[in-house]
């Protein structure tokens, strides 16, 4: 399987339909974008480029569930969720599968969500998410 993914990190920034380029939004001495809208920004981008690496691995935009491979209907569309759902989790353990791997190694869905709830936790903690972040 053979897919090819672009991304703009500039299309997504608060100040992109301003006019503003996104060196510009980012620049320390003008001050443009407040640290909460740059991690919204990057937050934003994160959510895009997983939604287009679903779409990579052949998955088409979820009609189950409130998913991340949700439509969107354009910047200010907050459609889906962080995660997949059951359904496309499945699709994309399903495409992982034909990836090779050791003799008796698959893909778990736990162990990958386990990985996950540790990054968010390290994330909660390092950027303040407050005591007990990610408890």
């Amino acid at each position: 399987m053979e897919r090819v993914g672009v991304f703009s990190f500039a299309r997504h920034s608060p100040l992109f339909y301003d006019g503003v380029h996104a060196t510009e939004a980012l620049d320390p001495e003008t001050r443009l974008l407040s640290d909460a809208r740059q991690a919204k920004w990057l937050r934003n981008c994160l959510h895009t480029m997983t939604h287009e690496i679903g779409h990579m691995f052949g998955i088409r935009h979820c009609i189950y569930y409130h998913c991340l491979l949700n439509g969107s209907n354009g910047p200010h569309d907050s459609a889906g969720s962080t995660f997949m759902c059951p359904v496309d989790l499945r699709k994309l353990l399903h495409a992982l599968s034909t990836v090779p791997r050791n003799k008796g190694e698959h893909p778990c869905a736990l162990e990958r969500y386990r990985a996950m709830l540790q990054v968010w936790r390290a994330v909660l903690r390092e950027f303040g998410g407050g005591e007990g972040a990610g408890e």
